[in-house]
């Protein structure tokens, strides 16, 4: 099937071919475009991109080969010192080597799981099988370290460079907002159901309880199912439901409405179902003024694009406008007050030139749609396990301030360091200004190709000689597999 869109970074013609090859189906002409566009700095979303057309086309090993490389590129950029961001206080964030989000992260790795799930049965099907399972341990190792980190109060991945000194000089910071990450109920819930058929039931069943422990991301139908599942796998350990007491049954039992004697042992057969992609992230670029005779900083957003671009940057710039309580949907006005001679004192007042701009990542793509299923013409209800497209965009609305404020702060800290570089010397436009207006820019780089959302189907009633259809479209899926991946269009 083809893919749906490209991960990257900001759009350009080469970007807009890219996409137009996916969805079309051109893979070779997608990987001829990817390995001529992509910079040095983004090798990590070059691998992954290009292992995702590479399981799109069945090419599974290639594709695992690719993802451990990034893999290990990943784990490489996370023990280096953070010094190298200090390059980021005088350009840009795109400057940076790309380091992968705590969801691009789960994400590689359940990819790389269920690619060898999907590989061909027969000789090999142990192998592939046992491979699986060394990925999910090694999701486990990730997700013990996040549960430690967590416990010790030790952030998470952040924006290493000087904005985060400065910014509560001017403003209260907004909160962070919990990750899409390794320790998501998304990710124990597959690693279940992945133990649970290579019976490996005290995995499973300690999988199973980590999802039912998350307090977000876990619909009331998602946690029906894993409790009636590890209710299942509970059973097939012991029949006793004294000793299944220690596992907490009670709850599950009460919850699930499960009768204990009647619960089935019988083993399912589950199809993870990939929706649409996450698509690309836009920026809003907005003009930055200060004006000092009232102390106040004043910003104007600056339309650029298509006339719907327009619209959701102009949409964009209302909400934002809206947290810091302006009476205008076209300009935020922040008196510092009191706060001016902090911003002063660090330079962040002199505003080169005609202003400053700034760029701010946002996001707007749509909600995928729930799938529609059948098995010869019956349908097939399915559960949201992960929907991407939803949590991104809770993510950067949730975050619009904070990113808002870090880009202010991190253009405006460019010109203190133009400052200090010139002995306090204003420099000109044609100078500093060129230099402060062309090396900002919004860092929009993401793995596109993510699935907007990945919908579970309990397909225990498919076998050979049945047809399994998504919207009128036939699915082939091996008679060999017990949990098949498919991907699928919007």
């Amino acid at each position: 099937m083809a893919a749906l869109a490209a991960c990257g970074g900001q759009p350009h013609k080469k970007e807009s071919g890219l996409v137009n090859q996916f969805a079309q189906g051109n893979y070779l002409e997608a990987h001829a475009l990817l390995e001529n566009s992509v910079r040095d700095e983004d090798a990590f979303l070059l691998l992954v991109q290009s292992a995702v057309v590479d399981a799109q086309q069945g090419n599974f090993k290639s594709s695992n080969e690719k993802l451990e490389r990034a893999k290990r590129r990943s784990d490489e950029l996370y023990t280096r010192t953070v010094s190298e961001a200090a390059k980021a206080s005088l350009s840009s964030e795109t400057a940076l080597q790309y380091r992968p989000t705590p969801l691009e992260q789960s994400f590689l790795s359940y990819k790389k799981a269920t690619n060898y799930l999907n590989e061909e049965a027969g000789e090999w099907a142990q192998q592939n099988q046992d491979a699986a399972l060394v990925e999910l341990r090694y999701l486990e190792t990730l997700q013990y370290e996040k549960r430690f980190l967590d416990n010790m109060g030790i952030p998470g991945r952040g924006k290493p460079d000087l904005a985060n000194f400065i910014l509560d000089s001017l403003g209260k910071r907004a909160g962070d907002m919990p990750a899409f990450d390794v320790d998501s109920p998304w990710v124990y819930a597959i690693s279940a159901l992945v133990y649970d058929r290579a019976g490996e039931n005290e995995d499973a069943l300690r999988a199973f309880e980590r999802a039912l422990e998350q307090s977000e991301g876990l619909s009331d139908e998602l946690r029906a199912l894993l409790q009636a599942e590890a209710t299942r796998v509970l059973k097939k350990v012991t029949s006793d439901l004294a000793t299944a007491e220690s596992y907490g049954v009670s709850q599950w039992l009460e919850l699930a409405d499960i009768d204990w004697a009647e619960q089935e042992v019988s083993e399912s057969s589950w199809l993870l179902l990939e929706q649409g992609a996450v698509g690309e992230l836009q920026s809003l670029e907005i003009l930055l003024t200060t004006d000092s005779v009232q102390r106040r900083i004043i910003l104007r957003p600056i339309l650029k694009g298509s006339e719907a671009a327009k619209l959701n940057q102009a949409a964009e710039f209302a909400a934002l406008s809206k947290l810091y309580s302006s009476e205008y949907k076209d300009a935020i006005i922040l008196n510092l007050d009191e706060n001016w001679k902090t911003a002063e004192s660090l330079g962040l007042t002199d505003v080169v030139g005609g202003g400053v701009r700034i760029f701010v990542p946002f996001y707007t793509a749509e909600t995928t749609s729930a799938a529609d299923l059948t098995i010869d013409g019956q349908p097939v209800e399915g559960i949201a396990l992960a929907d991407f497209t939803s949590f991104l965009r809770s993510y950067y609305s949730e975050n619009l301030r904070r990113e808002f404020e870090e880009a202010v702060l991190r253009e405006m800290s460019k010109n203190a360091t133009y400052k200090s570089l010139t002995a306090g010397i204003k420099l000109p436009f044609s100078v500093g200004g060129a230099l402060a207006t062309f090396t900002a820019a919004a860092d929009l780089r993401q793995c596109s190709l993510i699935p907007g959302r990945i919908q579970l189907f309990n397909i225990s009633d498919w076998q050979a000689g049945k047809t399994i259809s998504y919207q009128g479209q036939t699915l082939t899926l091996s008679g060999e597999n017990h949990i098949h991946t498919v991907r699928v269009g919007q």
